[in-house]
């Protein structure tokens, strides 16, 4: 019976250390040419790098290169796509000059779609009825 614990202990073990790799980042960058929300934070115009860890593939940090400034944004996973069939890119809602991140697409082909902020949900009910225009911003893997 100890040899079997010892077995099943160093097999966890190994399982445990060899998994570490799985870990790995994803990184994408973009460019935005306007101001934005998310999470209820206004984030400048700038280039930004997106970072989802695949230990917690529902959080993703989106930070400004120059400025520093950051927001951790939890996803929820809405589409996948073939890996390599779909570009990465943001999305944004539009309620006049405002820009909401509404989707992330990565480069594994999965479409992550941010919950919308209360500011969001007030414009979209105080608009007419058609859907808000929807802005489209390329990414690139880094």
């Amino acid at each position: 019976m100890k040899t079997m614990n010892s077995i099943a202990m160093m097999v966890t073990a190994a399982i445990g250390l060899g998994s570490t790799g799985l870990y790995a980042q994803s990184k994408v960058e973009a460019n935005i040419p306007f101001d934005f929300t998310v999470q209820g934070k206004t984030m400048p115009a700038g280039k930004y790098q997106l970072v989802r860890e695949s230990s917690t593939p529902d959080t993703i940090e989106i930070s400004n290169v120059a400025g520093g400034r950051s927001v951790l944004v939890v996803t929820f996973k809405a589409l996948t796509a073939e890996p390599g069939k779909v570009a990465p890119r943001m999305v944004f809602n539009q309620y006049g000059n405002r820009y909401f991140l509404s989707e992330l697409w990565t480069s594994d082909g999965t479409e992550r779609r941010v919950t919308p902020a209360k500011l969001e949900r007030e414009l979209k009910a105080s608009t007419t009825p058609k859907p808000a225009p929807r802005i489209t911003v390329a990414a690139v893997d880094n």
